[in-house]
């Protein structure tokens, strides 16, 4: 192939190198060319005709170099010649401005340069003038050829490619390499913008326009200004803490436009420290507790159930108070004498127990305020004399809910007292806020539940009531009192409570007095009357959140049967009792009473501590869910259980308000 290709006569001027190894494939006969090009055949004549000439004088051809070989310039690609139009656009553009400028520029420095010459010349002497005449007539002595201008360069041929000088192919690489520094300042500040999801800054509108300015300069202040221009889009957009705080900025102003409050954060669930026995770390601390106020601590039960061993279980003591000291202490003594009462069963009761609390609370404060000093400190002073003896009586048996209530109650009237006050005027108020509490509570609201439930009461009813109650009492007195004669049927868990510890038979016993027919029986035989009841009615120890009753033992029973008989079960409740703890269940928090109650009374009632096997749990109160309560009584109205977050709710607002 190498030599068809040399030693064609094609191999002279006037073809390309693809012709020429086209003519020599053909020539080899190992391929045709269909249909050639009319250069190629132009070629091939004029080559024809030459070859006696050529082999005549083969040395006169003889060229010294390659470059000297003069060859067809290949035919240049579309996108190149694109490019190349471009190139020649923008230097033509370049030139234009280029020359613009140049006058402009010469005019100028002309005119400078006739002012200074005119100011820095001085007057002209006779010396200067004769010397300045024989410079000019050598000057016209001189025969200066003007230059042969250069021809001007020809105008390319469509199918030719134009060379550009050094300082073109420079600025058309500068150019596009400012356009590509634009585009992607451009597609930066608009993945900025879209990442962060804010409003269009300001100055974004300013950098558009210096990009797109930066698109039409040269390329070194065109690649300056894109970058000057993405800097500044960056630092004039917000961050996004920036942003965070104003957004935080104005929903704090919508909410106090619209009247609301500040949200408060969500604190932790607190776990109270009754219902924390087992941990060490309580212990340790209700023991650092104990000592600092100079409280007696209890001795904890020797023989412990494990299920409860988060509760406080307790041994029962002949006497809590053989350690105190007969003057001098912490304790009031009136105090002293209700944590004893609490402790031997004397004093039971929801509402007997909170209201033998506040009555306490008000002999302790009469006695002791007057030895206090008025001034900024008074409610801390108040508070500490009133701890240890809240520790005493909490010692002496768990406060119930109806207790914590008023004591939360008293705290906050105490605190909202007016600085300046006397300690006779402090005095009068406390004195008004416990007996204003009482009144409402234990006077005029179950004057009102008695009231709404007697409309539900009927001559032909049988009621069924369990346990002990003093609301259901007073309900079912003033029932008998207002002429009804319903029958009603006292349950109660077991026969060995006393009467003087709320059992039922001190209930039925009053029921009797009054003139009811009354019928007393234990739990187990309350499946044989239930189908004649046609009401429930039940007291209870207090009302959870999510409407679950929390009462004495076995209530939660009789309310089963109740509904398994399709009986109505309705409870009777002040709203002071109402909580917004939650529970489901009886071993959460409850609270667990002398193991001796359930032993058989005799001779061998401590006979039971000598099996190891054998371990009393005598609890004090069980749940009874939502679901098996029809309605709740209160001195507001007959309520569902599902309602009891509204009365909460209701309350608290109250609370603040006062």
């Amino acid at each position: 192939m190498l030599d068809a290709y040399t030693s064609s006569p094609l191999a002279k001027e006037g073809m390309s190198d693809s012709d020429k190894f086209k003519e020599g494939y053909k020539k080899k006969g190992k391929g045709k060319v269909k249909n050639p090009p009319k250069k190629v055949e132009e070629a091939a004549e004029e080559a024809a005709d030459d070859v006696e000439e050529v082999e005549e004088s083969w040395d006169d051809g003889v060229v010294d170099s390659w470059d000297q070989i003069d060859v067809e310039e290949m035919p240049v690609p579309i996108k190149v010649k694109r490019q190349m139009r471009k190139e020649d656009k923008t230097r033509k553009k370049q030139e234009e401005k280029a020359a613009k400028a140049q006058p402009e520029e010469a005019e100028g420095g002309e005119a400078e340069a006739e002012d200074k010459a005119k100011k820095a010349s001085p007057a002209p002497t006779d010396a200067v003038a004769d010397k300045t005449e024989q410079v000019t007539e050598a000057v016209k002595k001189l025969d200066i050829k003007e230059p042969t201008p250069a021809p001007e360069p020809k105008a390319a041929a469509p199918g030719e490619k134009k060379e550009l000088s050094e300082e073109e192919k420079a600025a058309v690489k500068a150019d596009r390499e400012a356009k590509k520094a634009a585009k992607a300042a451009k597609a930066a500040a608009a993945k900025q913008k879209k990442a962060e999801g804010a409003t269009e800054p300001a100055g974004a509108t300013e950098n558009e326009a210096k990009s797109k300015e930066a698109t039409s300069k040269p390329a070194a202040s065109v690649t300056a200004v894109a970058t000057d221009a993405a800097k500044e889009g960056e630092k004039t957009g917000p961050t996004k803490a920036e942003r965070r705080a104003k957004q935080e900025a104005q929903r704090l102003a919508k909410a106090e436009a619209a009247g609301k409050a500040e949200p408060k954060k969500e604190s932790k669930i607190r776990v109270p420290d009754e219902m924390k026995a087992d941990d060490k770390k309580t212990e340790k601390k209700l023991a650092k507790t104990l000592t600092s106020q100079k409280v007696p601590a209890r001795t904890p039960a020797q023989r412990q159930i494990p299920l409860f061993s988060h509760l406080h279980q307790y041994e029962r003591e002949p006497s809590i108070t053989c350690e105190l000291p007969v003057a001098g202490g912490s304790l009031h003594p009136a105090v002293v004498q209700l944590g004893l009462q609490y402790s031997k069963g004397e004093v039971t009761g929801s509402s007997e127990r909170c209201t033998s609390l506040l009555t306490t609370l008000r002999t302790l404060l009469t006695d002791l305020l007057p030895s206090l000093t008025p001034g900024p400190d008074l409610y801390r002073d108040i508070d500490n004399l009133i701890k240890p003896n809240i520790t005493f009586l909490k010692q002496s048996r768990p406060l119930s809910i109806s207790m914590q209530n008023a004591i939360r109650y008293l705290k906050r009237e105490i605190k909202g007292l007016e600085p300046g006050l006397t300690m006779e005027e402090v005095r009068e108020k406390i004195t008004e806020a416990i007996d204003y509490f009482i009144n409402v509570n234990f006077v005029l609201h179950p004057k009102a539940i008695s009231e709404t439930a007697n409309k539900k009461i009927g001559d032909n009813d049988v009621i069924l009531t369990f346990s002990h109650s003093k609301l259901v009492e007073r309900v079912l007195v003033d029932a008998a009192l207002a002429g009804r004669r319903p029958r009603v049927v006292v349950a109660e868990a077991r026969s060995n409570v006393l009467p003087a510890q709320g059992g039922a038979r001190g209930l039925a016993a009053r029921l009797a007095e009054v003139g009811l027919h009354t019928t007393y029986l234990l739990l187990p035989a309350l499946e044989l009357v239930l189908p004649e009841v046609t009401l429930v009615l039940l007291g209870c120890e207090g009302v959870m959140a999510n409407g679950c009753v929390l009462a004495t033992v076995g209530t939660s029973q009789a309310a089963l049967l109740a509904k398994a008989h399709n009986k109505p079960v309705v409870v009777c409740c002040e709203t002071y009792k109402f909580t917004s703890r939650v529970q489901t269940d009886s071993f959460v928090y409850n609270e667990l009473s002398a193991p001796e109650d359930l032993a058989v009374a005799g001779a061998g009632a401590e006979a039971w501590r000598d099996l190891p096997a054998l371990s009393l749990l005598n609890l004090v109160y069980d749940l009874t869910p939502a679901a098996m309560v029809d309605s709740i009584i209160t001195e507001i109205s007959q309520i569902p259980p599902t309602s009891v977050p509204v009365v909460l709710r209701l309350h608290h607002l109250e609370g603040e308000e006062a």
